[in-house]
């Protein structure tokens, strides 16, 4: 669900690494899903497949370099989303919830 971040906060290894994680947790749902679908009242939430790892990190301009005025945008924290990452969550959540009532 997260961007595996370096020490400057830049993303790494963002594609082939990020798809190998998301599969990973996709066949996890999947796999708890077919071992609990007889269970009555448990549901779970694709929290980790709808997430938008991209933006719901907060973005921040730094220089490309120290002696450049040319900016970038890198996350503003790569691990925890920011206010707009736990409103999606909360969606989310609330929209499961709703449609198993």
């Amino acid at each position: 669900m997260a961007n595996q971040a370096s020490n400057d906060g830049y993303s790494s290894f963002r594609s082939a690494w990020k798809l190998q994680e998301d599969r990973k947790i996709f066949n996890l749902m999947v796999k708890l899903d077919e071992l609990f679908h007889e269970y009555d009242h448990v549901h779970f939430v694709p929290i980790a497949l709808t997430h938008d790892s991209e933006y719901n990190f907060g973005q921040k301009e730094v220089s490309v370099n120290p002696r450049s005025e040319v900016k970038t945008t890198i996350p503003i924290e790569s691990v925890h989303p920011q206010r707009e990452g736990y409103m999606q969550m909360a969606d989310i959540m609330f929209g499961t919830i709703i449609a198993n009532v």
